[in-house]
């Protein structure tokens, strides 16, 4: 029954036929078996044969299945931890990030919520969104820095090691690389602010 009941694709009409033969080959015996034990007795070997290949060849599939499903998951959180550190940075930085990276992130977005709809409808379609979200999450990732180096370098003559634009592009990338997301609060001038003048210290 939870063969039967599985999200897999299992062959159910051969299961079943498999499983009416074996119930038939019982009734016979319990009805016929004192006139011919030995043909019953073949009948059941024969039957029972016959559900054992489908019942072995639906936990395949079953365990199979369950593999698939297992791996969509794991890549799913492997790209879900990189995309949500660009998402959280192109919302919180909109003046720094590029079309190319928010259009890279939102694909990225999409191959994922394709994944997780269909992780059960069909897993193996799901894995290769999965996969793919999580190689556009990568490039997103990628792009995002390329954006932060480039705003770095027109405001503040770029390089990570020259004062506070060496300090600010750190936090942004470490927040991208980890997949937390999120930025304190810039005192004084700040991001938000618009320049990185005045004397306001920074928080975390």
């Amino acid at each position: 029954a939870q063969l039967l009941d599985s999200a897999a694709q299992v062959d159910r009409d051969s299961l079943h036929a498999a499983s009416g033969q074996a119930r038939a080959a019982l009734e016979k015996a319990h009805a016929e078996g004192d006139q011919d034990p030995l043909g019953c007795y073949s009948e059941l070997l024969q039957a029972d044969g016959a559900l054992d290949i489908q019942l072995d060849e639906a936990r395949g599939v079953e365990n199979d299945f369950r593999r698939t499903v297992d791996m969509v998951d794991r890549t799913i959180t492997d790209a879900e931890q990189r995309l949500v550190g660009v998402e959280d940075t192109v919302r919180n930085r909109r003046s720094i990030i590029g079309v190319d990276t928010r259009t890279t992130a939102q694909a990225a977005r999409d191959a994922l919520q394709y994944a997780h709809d269909n992780r059960l409808r069909d897993p193996k379609e799901a894995l290769l969104a999965a996969q793919h979200a999580n190689q556009l999450a990568n490039e997103a990732v990628r792009l995002a820095r390329k954006d932060i180096d480039r705003f770095n370098d027109r405001h503040m003559g770029g390089g990570y090691g020259g004062g506070n634009g060496g300090l600010v592009t750190g936090m942004v990338l470490g927040s991208l690389l980890s997949g937390n997301g999120g930025f304190g609060g810039f005192g004084g001038g700040g991001f938000g602010g618009g320049d990185f003048g005045g004397s306001g210290d920074m928080s975390f």
